[in-house]
């Protein structure tokens, strides 16, 4: 159903429209974190998050659509290793938001933006470790060829729309993060370990998109 039926679920999920400045530099992310973990609703309350930018890249293969994710490098200070989607921080000198997932996706991958069409914006996504996420949504077209940005990425991979999107391969794991018991999404594809961050954005989608 997924394969058929993908590209107007997607499009009836996300919004085509940017969200306001309010939603993005202020207040409470849309979804986060603290929806598994309630006591972080206390942690970035009354605090102004940086926002960072996301690409949820569905590559558009004729047999099944797969989903372009990462892996982080060893060599970085924060997240090293992690399965994460191509993206980083709004800078200043980015005109919005959009052009800065696009240039990090660039940037990281080698992935170009005439390859790419944007279906939309999915809901923000508060981080525990204090950022505001915004998810954009593309459809790939195939033929492209990469360039991995070695010092940010190590690995460059494809998982099936279809198995991230079941939610029969959604886990719920727990484990300690400074000192507390913290609760998150995992989802395991091969060799691959999807979680955090990146499995609970996976989650959001699945449940606008394809909750039927």
């Amino acid at each position: 159903m997924v394969e058929f039926e993908y590209r107007q679920k997607i499009a009836k999920a996300v919004s085509p429209e940017l969200p306001s400045e309010q939603v993005l530099y202020s207040g409470r992310g849309q979804s986060g974190d603290f929806q598994l973990n309630p006591v972080l609703l206390e942690l970035h309350k009354n605090r102004d998050l940086p926002l960072a930018t996301v690409l949820i890249g569905v590559v558009e293969y004729e047999q099944s659509p797969r989903v372009i994710l990462t892996r982080r490098s060893e060599n970085l200070k924060k997240h090293s290793g992690q399965v994460a989607f191509p993206g980083g921080k709004v800078d200043d000198t980015d005109p919005s938001p959009l052009d800065a997932v696009l240039r990090e996706t660039e940037e990281e991958i080698g992935l170009t933006s005439g390859y790419i069409d944007i279906a939309g914006y999915l809901e923000t996504f508060e981080t525990g470790s204090g950022f505001m996420v915004l998810p954009v949504v593309g459809f790939i077209r195939p033929g492209f060829e990469l360039k991995i940005n070695t010092e940010e990425v190590a690995d460059v991979f494809e998982v099936p729309l279809n198995f991230l999107m079941n939610r029969e391969n959604h886990n719920i794991k727990q484990d300690i993060w400074n000192g507390q018991l913290r609760s998150y999404y995992s989802m395991s594809h091969g060799q691959h370990h999807i979680w955090g961050v990146t499995a609970g954005i996976l989650r959001n989608l699945s449940e606008r998109a394809f909750d039927d």
